[in-house]
């Protein structure tokens, strides 16, 4: 029985990406062996109604390939969040903390494991046909719908489920809470202006990120009550609301951002014109614009419930395609965040039918783009400008480069080729770009802050040793003492009106750093955050990566050495995320060399806050810490300093 199943998943997706698309139906109810006279029944009830029967054909011929996952693991987590919601364990505004005896043991589960629910199996005629008839009586209700298509309606406010999530009974839910908003706060014809008011509502109810565990989407009832997720699960809540009331929606992403390390996704709304707007609700108001939200995306892709006539249709069978570009149910959008455009690469691999475009990747390079190779050539199209791509193909189940990484300025495609023939000097002072965010966290509680000594914990003379008044560019500050001086206590004072914030804290008799003061706080000091993870302990813990931040303004971290002692330095590390150059770390410098990969430039010990390296003109490089860390970035050398990757704006020096 397992292997009929298979063999019939396999020809429904062959078959329904097809040109001629084939019994799609067919396939889909012998799918649901046992469970279709659920579905037949669905087709039945709409028999009588052509356009309702041609959406519940749509559903039906589709959902072989959907499915969610359901097991008890995920079921435990999932009441790990909504505990931790109901204690409100927040960081910041919006991130959930979870207590360390849970991500120990639960960090390590994927979700993966547990069973895929097909949604032909269960899916019951009741559940279909409310589905239907709510999606159909709110594409009708509202005025902006006048000129959505149905096939528009079948992706953007019909589906009743969005990914992986477990099957639920969302839609008469959400309908039944929103639509009162909705109708009482907007009575025009504008969707963007129908979303606004159901984003603001959205806005109101709350939503705290966590990425802490493996778990497929959560599901519509889930989300209901506990909003709480990956990005994704905020973009869910924002689907689920807005379908439920008639507004066009769904759901953008990339696959990998070289930039941010990771992937993301956002929601666009549907136009009376057919232009789709991004926003993401937690973060965003909805505007008629498709601007730049500062995460660099390369290639943007969607995620259909139907099956998409685009290119990677007619690559579903073909085995010698990477697995994402054999998913016919997505559909490429770059073209709306970064306009059409084309670019023809040369490539010649016998054997080789594909070439793909790679972005940068912990060393290796992810595909994010496909193209088939014809006359030697590999023409891809509408790809993101300003991004490091390194031409790709497959060999034996391996991802091989070609050529030399470039970027597409939207005039000419510029290579970083390396001429070792003509070397330079580079000054290197991080492995990871210094983004706005962290000079903000490095100064905002810093400046105006002081360091006193004492003999007394309380009371008594406090003798001034230092005070924070220049920008922190870097994250060690050492501080002299010029004078001899003997205390007991040292108290560093947030500056007048800030919270206290740090990440560590220590005193050495010498100015060597070698052998750190033992310390004691001398009393506990509330934190922000209420865990153990965040509290002022994390200032002696040895780790550059934890912080203390300070419940309370003005407050003071009192340390205790013990006895009175001979002070000679004092070493304050901001909050920060440890990508300087650290003393005593040993690096290697790599520059990519074409078909070649990466090649070694040396490794070296750092003695201080830089590196310096003799390097090959014209050259991609990657600096890694083999002592520590995993955040890196590439990054090429001009006037012997570093530009990340993040930083290339050459469209932008060709318009000016």
């Amino acid at each position: 029985m397992k292997q009929l199943i298979i063999y019939i998943t396999i020809m429904v997706l062959t078959s329904s990406c097809s040109p001629d698309k084939g019994n799609r139906l067919e396939y889909a109810l012998r799918f649901a062996e046992n469970n279709r006279g659920e579905l037949e029944k669905v087709l039945d009830h709409y028999s009588d109604n052509p356009e309702k029967l041609a959406a519940a054909r749509f559903l039906i011929e589709n959902m072989p390939y959907h499915y969610g996952y359901e097991s008890w693991q995920q079921d435990t987590i999932k009441q790990i969040l909504a505990d931790a919601v109901k204690r409100k364990s927040v960081y910041g505004e919006d991130l959930l903390i979870i207590d360390k005896k849970h991500l120990d043991k639960w960090s390590s589960y994927s979700h993966y494991n547990g069973e895929k629910i097909y949604d032909s199996k269960i899916i019951t005629a009741d559940y279909l046909i409310e589905n239907i008839d709510l999606s159909f009586e709110v594409w009708k209700k509202y005025p902006w719908n006048k000129h959505l298509s149905f096939d528009d309606f079948c992706e953007f406010i019909l589906p009743y489920r969005i990914a992986n999530e477990p099957l639920s009974n969302w839609r008469k839910k959400y309908y039944e809470h929103y639509i009162p908003k909705l109708d009482s706060l907007y009575k025009g014809t504008d969707v963007i202006d129908a979303c606004s008011a159901v984003n603001q509502v959205l806005k109101k109810e709350w939503f705290y990120y966590n990425t802490n565990f493996s778990l497929p989407h959560l599901g519509g009832d889930y989300l209901f009550t506990t909003r709480v997720g990956y990005c994704r699960d905020a973009c869910d809540v924002a689907t689920y609301a807005m379908r439920s009331v008639g507004i066009p929606i769904t759901t953008d992403y990339y696959i990998y951002s070289p930039d941010l390390r990771t992937w993301h996704c956002w929601n666009v709304v549907r136009d009376t014109t057919g232009q789709c707007y991004p926003f993401w609700y937690t973060k965003d108001e909805i505007a008629r614009s498709v601007t730049n939200d500062g995460r660099r995306k390369g290639k943007a892709y969607r995620d259909c419930y139907g099956i998409q006539n685009g290119r990677f249709s007619k690559w579903a069978a073909d085995n010698a395609v990477l697995p994402f570009f054999r998913n016919c149910f997505v559909k490429d959008v770059t073209d709306n965040y970064s306009g059409s455009n084309e670019i023809s690469l040369p490539i010649a691999v016998s054997g080789c039918k594909y070439a793909y475009l790679g972005v940068f990747k912990n060393g290796s390079w992810e595909p994010v783009d496909i193209a088939q190779i014809e006359k030697g050539h590999a023409v891809f199209k509408n790809i993101e400008p300003d991004i490091v791509f390194q031409l790709l193909y497959s060999k034996n189940g391996n991802i091989e480069t070609y050529d030399y990484p470039f970027v597409y300025d939207k005039q000419r495609i510029i290579c970083f080729k390396p001429d070792t023939a003509q070397q330079e000097t580079a000054c290197l002072k991080r492995k990871y770009p210094f983004q706005e965010y962290l000079f903000k966290y490095m100064n905002r509680n810093t400046i105006g802050a002081t360091i006193e000594g004492s003999n007394s914990p309380v009371s008594g003379i406090k003798h001034l040793l230092y005070r924070f008044t220049d920008t922190l560019l870097t994250n060690r500050k050492a501080i002299s003492i010029g004078q001899p001086c003997r205390f007991r206590y040292l108290h560093l004072n947030s500056p007048l009106d800030h919270r206290s914030e740090l990440a560590e804290f220590a005193v050495f008799r010498d100015t060597s750093e070698t052998q750190a003061i033992p310390l004691q706080l001398y009393r506990n000091v509330e934190g922000l955050y209420p865990t153990d993870q965040y509290s002022a302990k994390c200032v002696l813990d040895g780790n550059p990566l934890t912080f203390f931040m300070s419940k309370e303004y003005n407050a003071t971290l009192t340390f205790d050495l013990g006895k009175v002692t001979e002070i000679k330095k004092i070493l304050v590390i901001p909050r920060n995320d440890d990508n300087f150059i650290e003393p005593g770390d040993r690096y290697e410098l790599f520059y990519q060399n074409g078909p070649d990969g990466w090649k070694s430039l040396g490794q070296q010990i750092a003695s201080s806050k830089e590196l310096y390296f003799t390097v090959p003109h014209g050259a991609i490089f990657w600096l890694r810490n083999l002592t520590k860390g995993q955040e890196e970035q590439i990054f090429f050398i001009k006037e012997g300093k570093q530009v990340f990757s993040c930083d290339i704006n050459f469209s932008k020096e060709n318009a000016s």
